[in-house]
């Protein structure tokens, strides 16, 4: 593991990776090491993730949508939703004002610069230390949402960040609702029940991922699952989002479509419906040539939350992971080499409820 220090340092030296992106070679803190030259096949095509057209979903349509949801989360964990209630100018418009943001001056952006991780608002760099030593080719930055959030310590440049930054969290967060509510009926509980539980929370990311001269070297963001409950992802058109495709065991291509969402679970949302719901390993390849920039809202219980497996949702094999609460999961999650889902695959259990040793 490489430590938080040594991260400050190579930032310092650095700087962030935007200011890179002119250069010809890669610093050797930001490339592959050899354990992971297996990740560069990449399937050629055939299978996609499914795509879900929620028009209709508050009416006739909703148990067929509601269904195709459900065969979706799963047998990839993944699915892409178009013709939602969040409109397309707040989607168009976000990306616009943070692509801005990302690219004005070093010392504009630093003023927003913070290693608090409780920090409401924040400017961040790289992402990340493992022990594999690579740095994510990326920037960031990350808001916590709330209903009446404080907004006096945002950026007044660009123009327009506050407000449409603002819409755009909101107008997620009833989707968040929405999506929830579907989910659970998928289940067959409550239409409530998910939302209540694994939907406090919402914290939102924006990456900036700056072309990269050696794109083929590093990745923006390496194998990994999520640790919350479920994500809800804007991409734009450069793509670089990858899937694991659990059946044939080949990383798929995520196809970027105007105005849709990218969803997925997370693995809070897998151990509560005892593997029903798949939290499945993504990835994010840089482009040699294009900036890109995505915003992921990440979906979480409150720290203090007990995730298990629900009684509803264990059958005969009884419950197959180790009920912890958010905050120590997120302790070991991060604490550990996020490689391949690693850390979920250490709280799973046998047949007979002891721990698996991996």
């Amino acid at each position: 593991m490489v430590a938080v220090t040594e991260v400050a340092d190579v930032r310092k030296n650095y700087g962030s990776v935007m200011q890179l992106a002119g250069e010809q070679k890669v610093p050797d803190v930001f490339k592959l090491n050899d354990k992971i030259e297996e990740c560069r096949t990449v399937a050629a095509g055939g299978r996609a993730i499914p795509v879900v057209d929620l028009s209709g979903l508050h009416g006739e349509k909703r148990a067929e949508l509601v269904e195709q949801m459900r065969a979706a989360s799963e047998e990839w964990g993944f699915f892409q939703i178009v013709n939602h209630s969040v409109p397309g100018e707040y989607m168009d418009e976000i990306l616009k004002v943070h692509t801005e943001f990302f690219e004005m001056p070093m010392e504009e952006k630093m003023k927003y610069y913070s290693d608090d991780v409780r920090a409401p608002f924040k400017y961040g760099v790289g992402q990340v230390a493992t022990s594999y030593h690579e740095q994510a080719w990326k920037d960031h930055l990350t808001l916590l949402y709330q209903e009446k959030m404080d907004t006096s310590k945002w950026p007044k440049v660009p123009a327009r960040f506050i407000e449409i930054t603002e819409a755009y969290n909101h107008a997620v967060n009833k989707l968040k609702s929405e999506l929830m509510q579907a989910l659970s009926e998928g289940l067959g509980l409550q239409s409530n029940e998910l939302n209540d539980v694994f939907g406090p929370v919402q914290r939102t990311y924006t990456n900036f991922y700056p072309k990269c001269p050696e794109a083929d070297r590093v990745f923006g963001a390496r194998p990994h699952s999520d640790p919350n409950s479920i994500t809800i992802l804007l991409q734009d058109d450069v793509g670089g989002l990858e899937v694991r495709d659990l059946k044939y065991r080949e990383w798929v291509q995520v196809k970027t479509i105007p105005h849709a969402f990218v969803i997925n679970m997370g693995d809070q949302m897998e151990v509560f419906t005892n593997g029903k719901y798949r939290s499945i390993s993504h990835r994010v390849r840089v482009n040699p040539d294009k900036n890109r920039i995505s915003i992921a809202s990440f979906i979480s219980p409150l720290p203090r939350t007990v995730v298990e497996p629900s009684p509803l949702l264990v059958g005969e094999e009884g419950p197959l992971y180790k009920g912890d609460n958010f905050r120590d999961y997120l302790l070991g999650f991060y604490g550990n080499d996020i490689n391949e889902k690693l850390y979920i695959e250490s709280i799973k259990l046998k047949p007979s409820g002891q721990l698996q040793l991996k």
